[in-house]
């Protein structure tokens, strides 16, 4: 796998990271943990299900309307900020802010990333199985328990 995720001098895990368009700032990819990383899954899974958490906000505050003027995005910025779902998120994004993740090249050399997600596909999957239901305990062969997707800096 070409690419490399770290922590400081930690190795996370690789990726064969790939840009699913010649013009794309995002790469996506299965993603292979180290021993060192499966310890941080949690952290990185966090954030995504943080995410998914505030979708009814948004579907309230009409963002998703096509034109939120200033005073519908402050009023959803000051919504997101005072609840328990908004500072879920915030704290999540902290964690992975404080793991000064740093993806590297096959050559070992940094890449300009902004953003990293890593989402647990086989926990993705059952978060959305309904609550007494059967849950998978494995994946189908040939899907992979995880993807990342890293959104490259412009410019």
């Amino acid at each position: 796998m070409p690419f490399t995720l770290w922590s400081r001098d930690t190795l996370l895990g690789s990726s064969n990271l790939q840009a699913p368009s010649p013009d794309s700032s995002t790469l996506l990819g299965e993603f292979e943990p180290t021993t060192a990383g499966l310890a941080l899954v949690p952290a990185f899974t966090e954030q995504m299900r943080a995410m998914r958490g505030i979708t009814p906000i948004i579907e309230q505050s009409g963002m998703l309307e096509g034109s939120a003027d200033q005073e519908r995005g402050d009023a959803f910025a000051t919504q997101l900020h005072e609840s328990p779902e908004g500072q879920r998120l915030f704290a999540a994004k902290s964690a992975m802010e404080a793991l000064e993740l740093e993806l590297r090249d096959e050559s070992g050399q940094p890449m300009p990333a902004t953003q990293f997600f890593v989402q647990d596909v086989l926990q993705a999957i059952n978060d959305q199985v309904p609550h007494g239901s059967a849950r998978l305990d494995k994946l189908e062969p040939g899907i992979p328990r995880f993807v990342m997707s890293v959104l490259l800096q412009k410019g």
